[in-house]
């Protein structure tokens, strides 16, 4: 979408933030799109957790899809948000 449009999509920079988390390099992870890194880690958190999973997998099976796709705004904003700030680092 960035070379079609000008305009980075939600998932750009997600790539180069999971390598830059894999490496260990803070600040490559912060210029790429480190919002999905972070989602990642709160996704094996509830995983993890049995008591969050109790709790997390009846919201989610009782989803309808104009809820899920509110979540999917809700979740898709913040790194929307993060790839517009940061589309000169994403992009290189």
């Amino acid at each position: 979408m960035l070379e079609a449009t000008g305009v980075p999509c939600p998932l750009c920079g997600a790539t180069r933030a999971f390598a830059a988390a894999g490496r260990g390099d803070l600040p490559a992870l912060l210029d790429a799109n480190a919002v999905w890194v972070a989602y990642a880690v709160l996704a094996a958190v509830v995983v993890a957790l049995p008591r969050l999973r109790r709790r997390v997998a009846p919201l989610l099976a009782m989803a309808t899809p104009r809820s899920a796709l509110a979540l999917l705004a809700v979740v898709a904003a913040p790194a929307w948000a993060w790839a517009l700030a940061h589309q000169r680092t994403i992009a290189g």
